[in-house]
């Protein structure tokens, strides 16, 4: 296990907590020697094997001060939370005694266990994935210790700043506006520049697939996302071992330092990493990396309860209720 004292930060809102999350914290505690850091709904049920050495916090704690005119209609207001996320971890930041490189991964990414996370901290920098000519990502963001406080109130600010724009677009424009501050992490491996690849979406996509939440449980597998700007993707070649998972473009070998898992399986959050990336990497050639369709029975049934503006966890309630008054019977 690789020696990284920066604390590992992740934001969920809402009062579920997804099994895909639980699953890379336990993943994260067996791989990785990071303190760990959940900021969470305060009404969030959390599981004891769970909690277990983790600095639990309230979300609650870092929200003053937040507004958006983000839609909210939507998977009981994604966009909207997408957003918040990003101004509660700043908050939380800015309320820390003493400034320490900070590193902060969605709850759907996987960090190989072989990367030092604390190498890839640009000094006096906010760093985060490329993705698109009006969009950035924030599947994973490094936050140095130097001008901390300077950079993350300005990032607060830039949030505030533009009440209409997503997470990912306020972010560009952050790197846009602040360039001296933000950096854009390398997530295209077409790109001339060296080190490692931060996946902002694509190449987690094209592994392991898109939400099949997002179209009535329907997703792609292996899709070329050439009108998003990785050109050739279909044609990459990838491969495992022990020093971790590469993408290969023509004679250059890149190293693959997170992969956003969009589809939010959780195959690969296990410390049999290996395995499961030689399967998929397997599939992948067996599929010769053509495009395939895929339907996801559960993601099919979360869609239905998006569209019925309704949550797992008020049905079970629901459903519980009727069964102990013995409204089936």
């Amino acid at each position: 296990m690789i020696e990284d004292l920066a604390p590992l930060v992740l934001v969920h809102l809402g009062d579920r907590i997804p099994s895909y999350l639980e699953k890379n914290i336990e993943y994260l505690k067996s791989t990785r020697s990071n303190p760990i850091v959940l900021i969470v709904d305060d009404t969030a049920k959390l599981k004891a094997r769970i909690l277990r050495g983790l600095e639990v916090r309230a979300s609650q704690e870092f929200e003053q001060g937040w507004q958006s005119s983000l839609r909210t209609d939507y998977r009981g207001g994604f966009w909207e939370k997408s957003k918040k996320r990003l101004f509660v971890l700043a908050e939380y930041i800015l309320h820390q005694d003493v400034a320490k490189d900070i590193i902060h991964i969605e709850g759907d990414v996987w960090i190989s266990p072989v990367i030092n996370l604390s190498h890839q901290i640009i000094a006096s920098r906010v760093s985060f994935p490329l993705f698109t000519n009006d969009r950035a990502s924030g599947s994973i963001i490094l936050f140095s210790s130097k001008k901390q406080v300077q950079n993350v109130r300005i990032l607060r600010e830039t949030l505030l700043k533009y009440p209409a724009l997503s997470d990912m677009e306020t972010l560009r424009v952050f790197l846009n506006d602040f360039p001296d501050i933000g950096f854009g992490l390398r997530s295209n491996p077409n790109t001339e520049s060296k080190g490692f690849i931060f996946d902002a979406a694509l190449l987690g996509m094209h592994l392991m697939g898109e939400d099949p939440r997002n179209r009535f449980g329907l997703y792609k597998k292996y899709a070329d996302y050439s009108h998003l700007g990785l050109v050739g993707l279909s044609k990459m070649d990838f491969f495992v071992d022990t020093n971790g998972l590469f993408v290969s473009t023509e004679n250059r070998h890149e190293e693959v330092g997170c992969l956003h898992i969009h589809s939010k399986s959780t195959k690969l959050f296990t410390k049999d990493w290996e395995s499961v990336l030689h399967r998929l990497i397997l599939n992948r050639k067996v599929n010769s990396g053509k495009e395939v369709n895929r339907f996801s029975i559960r993601g099919f049934c979360y869609a239905c309860f998006d569209y019925l503006r309704l949550s797992p966890a008020y049905l079970r309630r629901k459903l519980s209720a009727k069964i102990f008054q013995n409204k089936f019977i």
